[in-house]
């Protein structure tokens, strides 16, 4: 059984709101994701999308995270506002149980 990959960072984006992450699925091709911030009226404020591929990382989709894939996520680095929040999204979902309709892995 194959090892999953991290969801290293790929890039920080402050301009577009989001965090990218690149990992890599079961055919060893590169698959990104971006956490990105909708802004102090929306609720959930952080998304789990999925990305397209560079140089674009335009978000196409939302998608459901499976409960053990949160250890996978290596924490942005920085003090900026969007990375404060992305890491507090994934510190604070690390263990927290979800219904998974579309799970990422």
């Amino acid at each position: 059984m194959r090892v999953q990959e991290r969801f290293k960072v790929y890039s920080i984006d402050e301009g577009h709101c989001q965090v990218n992450f690149v990992t890599r699925n079961k055919d060893n091709q590169r698959v990104f994701y971006c956490l990105q911030y909708q802004g102090p009226k929306w609720t959930p404020k952080i998304r789990l999308m999925r990305a397209s591929q560079p140089p674009w990382l335009e978000p196409c989709h939302e998608v459901t995270l499976r409960t053990d894939a949160i250890e996978l996520f290596d924490l942005p680095e920085g003090d900026s506002l969007l990375v404060q929040l992305c890491r507090e999204w994934i510190e604070t979902t690390k263990g927290v149980k979800s219904e998974q309709t579309n799970p990422v892995l």
